[in-house]
């Protein structure tokens, strides 16, 4: 599975990473950027930069917030699978055959940030 079939399934599971609210990070012209405001009446938001910025929604990709260890949790949850997570970013599993698998999430780190080997961990876990 790849990062971004990963990403999908994470945001199926929590489908609020691509709301339009703060910090939401949005494409604009290949430029990412991260919004501060979102005018409804107006259609526009208001990005981040060194002065109020203002973008037509239809103009940009949604990307969404940073995906973090709790969507993570909630999206395996949702697959039934049961995993232990240790307080050092540890996450064990334990499949059908006790074959135990371990995921090292490096805390405070958003899922981007993760090693390679723990985002194929991950999507494991998703299928």
């Amino acid at each position: 599975m790849t990062e971004q079939e990963i990403i999908k399934k994470i945001i199926a599971a929590v489908p609020e990473i691509v709301k339009l609210k703060f910090g939401c990070r949005v494409l604009h012209k290949g430029i990412e950027k991260v919004m501060t405001s979102y005018h409804k009446d107006y259609k526009e938001i208001i990005v981040a930069g060194s002065y109020k910025y203002y973008i037509k929604i239809k103009e940009v990709k949604i990307l969404g917030r940073p995906i973090t260890l709790e969507d993570v949790l909630v999206a395996i949850n949702k697959t039934k699978k049961e995993i232990e997570l240790k307080s050092k970013g540890i996450l064990f599993y334990i499949d059908d055959k006790t074959n135990q698998e371990i995921i090292n999430w490096k805390l405070n780190k958003p899922f981007h940030e993760q090693s390679d080997e723990t985002k194929e961990l991950i999507g494991n876990l998703l299928t």
